[in-house]
């Protein structure tokens, strides 16, 4: 007969020292990349300068196809490519080395898959076939509800117009306070009224 399975158990918790010592390691796993990327920055720049060259070129190909702009912005493409070289440097320098360790981190943690997903069972909708008379009656319900809110809404933008129209009615009407001068140093203001106001320009 067949041995019997060990049961399944969880996995030991880590202990405080291995935890410590698994983030140092991997701190130092950090810095051995920035290291070697600063030692291969030529390299790492001319392949940054070939994935830039394919990239831009594809890239135009989709979204420019038409031949009068098409060469053009390839050449605008080249121009650019020592100003993109550099960003793309400064961003693989200060993002990859962080980003490679957590993907290498990721692969030697030996996370457990996670459980399938517990199947549902399927709901059954019964739809329930509504007579004909109830659904019209339901529609002409519906329909006088969107009416009345139409004439509210209108009657409040007839309203708002007609209030907005007096107000610049009244104030075009407001005689406007201009000073005058006399021979002396005094001065006095009177009311100037709009049509004189007017003629006098």
């Amino acid at each position: 007969m067949p041995k019997a399975l060990l049961p399944h158990r969880p996995p030991l918790p880590k202990r405080p020292e291995e935890v410590e010592r698994e983030e140092k390691l991997f701190r130092d796993v950090k810095l051995i990349l920035r290291n070697l990327f600063e030692r291969e920055k030529i390299t790492i720049k001319q392949v940054l300068d070939n994935l830039y060259e394919v990239g831009s070129v594809n890239l135009i190909n989709q979204k420019v196809p038409y031949r009068v702009l098409n060469r053009p912005a390839k050449a605008i493409a080249r121009c650019s490519k020592p100003v993109v070289k550099s960003v793309a440097w400064y961003w693989f320098v200060r993002n990859c080395p962080q980003l490679i360790t957590n993907w290498l981190h990721y692969k030697v943690r030996f996370d457990p898959p996670l459980p399938p997903p517990t199947p549902t069972e399927t709901e059954v909708v019964v739809v329930e076939e509504v007579p004909e008379t109830v659904s019209l009656e339901r529609y002409t319900t519906d329909m006088k509800k969107l009416q009345a809110q139409v004439r509210l809404l209108t009657g409040a933008l007839v309203g708002t117009v007609t209030i907005l129209g007096g107000t610049l009615i009244w104030a075009s009407r407001v005689p406007r306070v201009e000073p005058t001068f006399t021979g002396g140093s005094s001065q006095t203001v009177r009311p100037v009224p709009i049509n004189q106001r007017d003629a006098s320009h």
